[in-house]
């Protein structure tokens, strides 16, 4: 099958007909109107689009009134970019009254939009759904809907651009072809996709063609000056390389090839080069298991699974059974076996019934971004961005103006800061050579003012007193406590009413981790350590304006061996029901304790004084030791976590007399005193592994 984004980089390789000069080398207006159809047929069946349209242009001169061919020609202009000519003719096509091209309206308003015109898009779009509501299917009826309302989405994400400036990379980079999948790398260079070439040329179908090759491209004095091939041995002069990923070690690059087959479709696979030490060994194709045979699987990227740190290698591919058009796919990769999962479809959450390309993974915020034709966007296919990894995905978002235009945006990639990086476009004022916006260029994009906000968090070693009154959260307090070595610290975002699994990361020798976080989002940090009880801190950014670091700290407790009295827990007189200050109590203490640990299992023990009979005191205890169980339960504590019991008056902290045998009330109240003590640990369930 044809991967359609990926033949979208082969289009502008002219493919001519062995026996027919290029419409462009010669003068075709004195051919009958017969020879030029089949002339431009014949283009088409080695598709070559734009020998094809230059044909079915002179055609329609010689016969106006071939409406099948004024919107098949449409249709061909649309596929080749040339969104002025194909909005003319989409136009005539309407105009001529015949019903079977009253959708040639609605096509002419896709044009509007790609041509950034979404007033008259908005009426196309509008005009089209009054005239066939009697006739439109309910899909087509939904996606004419969706692209009049996108012209709106499209008009409010352009009156509030973000502060970015955008530039083409010039002529020392973007050549006549397209250009694509920049990669950028830690020293400033990039990698990139290109032909290099700076003219059109024609070729017969006996004559070798020129593939595609990925370069490295360096800035000297400001300008980008490509340096020659790519020097991993990546390239081929049998197939096309058209993009790739390192590893987040450095030892591995995914890359995918391309070659025609004998119907002159495009099927693209991945392949691998691994490094051993200092050298790139040959590539690999990889197995079926990722590369099915028939389909295309391409445009890696790759990132890690946030809680085991496996390498994730997202991809696209046309395979059957996903959500429609060409998908984005995983598959994992397992180090020890050196094999791959069977890929799974990211889901509905980022891919849509149309095409979806050009996926990037950052590793740092878990976010991926990628392009897409399936969403109201500003037009064609625009860059969104989802955050999550593998199957679960928060809502995607559109990235904005000036990022994205009226035209393609695709291969949104950004360097290790995060504040800049490059994307690639076929907008106005690019390096084009047949119409203005033929080709892709490579852009590259910088935030004007970034803010960025960064957390030093400190690990210490609290006593059991403060971590059980909260007080560990405040880094004054670690102040002569030991610091925490190889902690660790899991970072979770809060969106969309969900938590999504940011980063893992350990502390250093002196306690301490640094990273950064997004302005006006929430976050807890979970810290872990064998031999103590976790602790969650949450830190918020929102209404944070200007760049700042911000000082946290997070106390651990060790492991506790026996029990602890729970402050404040206080009964009605004579009763087992809580109070609202013994509410609001186990909140602050125990219930903290049992959300941070989620494997521990505790018992409630009541105890009381002397006044009253053992049995009465036994279960009165055990009642008020149930009811803190019973509060937890409804709180969300799992009762196998949970054991009640009451010792009654059996466990006395102190004498409930004095020495000479008065009463001591304060003695009394501290042995009416409820505790907790760790008497096991529970086995959580853990999440089903995908490949199993």
């Amino acid at each position: 099958m044809i991967d359609s984004n990926l033949r979208a980089l082969l289009f502008i390789l002219s493919l001519f007909f062995s026996l027919v000069l290029s419409a462009q080398e010669r003068d075709i207006s004195q051919l009958k109107s017969g020879m030029l159809k089949n002339f431009g047929k014949n283009a088409e069946r080695l598709n070559d689009k734009y020998t094809a349209v230059n044909y079915y242009r002179a055609y329609i001169l010689k016969r106006p009134r071939d409406m099948k061919m004024m919107y098949h020609l449409a249709e061909l202009e649309e596929s080749i970019r040339d969104y002025t000519y194909a909005r003319d003719h989409y136009q005539v096509a309407f105009e001529s009254t015949k019903p079977e091209y009253e959708v040639a309206l609605y096509h002419k308003g896709r044009m509007e939009k790609m041509l950034g015109d979404y007033k008259q898009a908005k009426k196309d779009f509008e005009r089209y759904l009054t005239l066939s509501k009697k006739t439109i299917d309910r899909d087509l009826k939904k996606q004419v809907t969706s692209e009049f309302l996108g012209c709106d989405s499209a008009m409010m994400l352009l009156a509030a651009p973000l502060d970015i400036a955008i530039g083409n990379l010039g002529k020392g980079v973007n050549k006549a072809h397209i250009e694509f999948a920049p990669l950028p790398l830690e020293n400033g260079d990039i990698i990139f996709g290109s032909l290099q070439e700076d003219e059109l040329k024609s070729y017969s179908l006996d004559e070798p063609r020129p593939k595609r090759k990925l370069f490295l491209a360096s800035k000297e004095k400001g300008q980008w000056v490509t340096k020659g091939e790519l020097d991993i041995p990546v390239n081929s002069d049998e197939m096309h390389t058209v993009s790739g990923s390192f590893s987040l070690d450095g030892n591995r690059f995914y890359f995918t090839r391309c070659s025609e087959d004998w119907k002159l479709e495009v099927i693209c696979e991945l392949w691998v080069c691994k490094k051993a030490g200092n050298i790139w060994k040959e590539p690999v194709r990889l197995s079926d298991v990722v590369n099915m045979q028939g389909y295309s699987s391409s445009q890696p990227t790759v990132g890690l699974e946030a809680k085991t740190g496996r390498e994730v290698i997202y991809f696209v591919s046309d395979r059957p059974e996903g959500v429609g058009g060409d998908d984005i796919w995983f598959t994992r990769y397992d180090q020890k076996k050196d094999s791959y999962s069977s890929p799974r479809n990211l889901g509905r959450g980022v891919n849509t019934p149309r095409d979806e390309m050009s996926p990037f993974y950052h590793e740092t915020e878990k976010k991926l971004y990628y392009s897409t034709d399936g969403r109201s966007g500003l037009g064609g296919f625009d860059i969104y961005v989802a955050r999550g990894e593998m199957k679960k995905w928060l809502p995607s978002i559109n990235v904005g103006a000036p990022i994205n235009s009226s035209v393609d945006d695709i291969y949104y990639v950004l360097k290790s800061t995060g504040d800049s990086g490059f994307l690639v476009s076929n907008r106005k004022g690019g390096e084009q050579i047949l119409h203005e916006t033929c080709c892709d260029d490579i852009y590259e994009f910088f935030e004007l003012d970034p803010l960025i906000i960064n957390v030093e968090g400190t690990a210490w070693q609290a006593d059991e007193q403060d971590y059980l009154s909260g007080r560990t959260d405040d880094l004054k307090n670690s102040a002569g406590k030991g610091k925490l070595a190889d902690a660790t610290v899991l970072v979770y975002i809060k969106e969309d009413g969900q938590e999504v699994l940011m980063r893992t990361l350990k502390t250093d020798a002196d306690g301490k981790f640094m990273t950064s976080l997004e302005p006006d989002k929430e976050y807890r940090f979970e810290v872990t350590k064998d031999g103590f009880l976790n602790n969650d801190v949450s830190i918020s950014t929102m209404g944070i304006k200007e760049s700042v670091n911000l000082k946290r700290g997070m106390g651990l407790s060790p492991v506790m061996d026996g029990s602890f009295v729970i402050e404040n827990i206080e009964y009605e007189f004579n009763s087992y029901n809580l109070t609202p200050t013994a509410k609001q109590s186990i909140d602050e203490s125990l219930m903290k304790v049992l959300l941070e640990n989620p494997d521990l299992k505790i018992e409630i023990g009541s105890h009381t004084d002397n006044i009253g009979s053992d049995d009465y005191n036994r279960k009165l205890s055990q009642q008020r030791a149930e009811s803190v169980v019973k509060y937890l339960t409804s709180n969300g504590i799992d009762s196998k976590r949970l054991a009640a019991k009451g010792y009654g008056e059996s466990m006395p902290l102190v004498s409930n007399e004095n020495k000479d045998g008065s009463d001591n009330e304060a003695n009394r109240q501290r042995n009416r005193r409820t505790e907790f003590k760790i008497i096991g640990r529970i086995t959580l369930e853990q999440p089903k592994d995908e490949d199993e």
